[in-house]
């Protein structure tokens, strides 16, 4: 049954604030358990495996963060983010800026600074072809500049180019809640006003059970999915119609191990887990009353 928020008792959302504090608990101790003895992560690590790298360093970084916790053994983690090789991909470098920023261990260093200050934005494909990984990549670049006060003028002119996609309200080959997440963080961004039928598009897609779907006249509906309608929400200033839904949804994503993952029942990884706290973050000051 779905329910509203002004349908909801207080016993309901006791018992769901009580299964958000054990989701919580179970969170700070799969983190722990996914560091190795070199200060990295990684989300598979077990007794015979064990390869941390950037993506998932970054990851827990940022989810301790969100938990308003220390990372443990901060200064392994410094050091073998320092360990890495260097590449000038634009995920690499936006990796390693926030997972170094939110460790709170000084200025980025200057190679870092001058890696981004080389990165270039790329023109958009042609409407035809699939836009995730351009919009995904330009979302990467966005925050970099921004992050180090670089090429202004460049990062609101490619904010206007990614505002010129929208197609009814929406982005992607397919309009879609992903997409329009990865737009709408980049004009964010960049400080440039959002469409003014995008509200209306992602107020279409909120639906039950799962809170969001993924496109129109579908009902796709993952981890990634609740976390772009929720983001979209929150910068769009749109009420959230199925907030306790949503939260539900993702409860039933985390294992035992306290991970979440794509949707209930598959693997839990980081990056999913680190999406799922952003999500209750933003989700718990709708469901909270007053």
């Amino acid at each position: 049954m779905i329910y509203s928020v002004e349908d909801r008792s207080d016993g309901q959302l006791e018992a769901l604030c009580k299964q958000i504090g054990i989701a919580i608990e179970m969170v700070h101790e799969y983190l722990t358990g996914r560091q190795s003895p070199s200060g990295g992560f990684c989300f598979y690590r077990s007794s015979y495996v064990d390869h941390p790298n950037i993506a998932d360093t970054a990851c827990a970084v940022r989810s301790f963060a969100i938990l308003g916790q220390p990372v443990p053994h901060a200064d392994q983690v410094r050091a073998f983010l320092s360990s890495l090789e260097r590449n000038a991909r634009p995920e690499f470098l936006f990796q390693l800026a926030t997972a170094l920023h939110d460790l709170r261990g000084g200025p980025l260093p200057d190679e870092l600074v001058q890696s981004v200050s080389r990165l270039h934005f790329l023109p958009p494909p042609a409407r035809e072809f699939q836009q995730t990984g351009w919009l995904q990549r330009t979302r990467f670049v966005v925050h970099l500049k921004k992050m180090l006060s670089q090429a202004d003028d460049e990062v609101s002119m490619i904010a206007g180019y990614v505002r010129a996609e929208e197609v009814d309200g929406g982005f992607g080959t397919t309009p879609n809640l992903w997409d329009t997440w990865l737009a709408l963080d980049v004009m964010r961004v960049a400080g440039i006003a959002f469409p003014a039928n995008t509200a209306k598009f992602v107020d279409l897609l909120q639906v039950g059970p799962s809170g969001f779907t993924l496109c129109a006249d579908t009902q796709v509906s993952t981890m990634n999915t609740v976390f772009a309608g929720a983001q979209c929400c929150a910068m769009l200033g749109l009420p959230v119609r199925y907030p306790d839904d949503a939260v539900r949804f993702v409860l039933a994503c985390q294992v035992g191990s306290g991970g979440f993952a794509a949707s209930p029942g598959a693997l839990p990884d980081l990056e999913l887990t680190e999406r799922a706290l952003k999500t209750m973050e933003q989700l718990c000051v709708v469901l909270r009353p007053g």
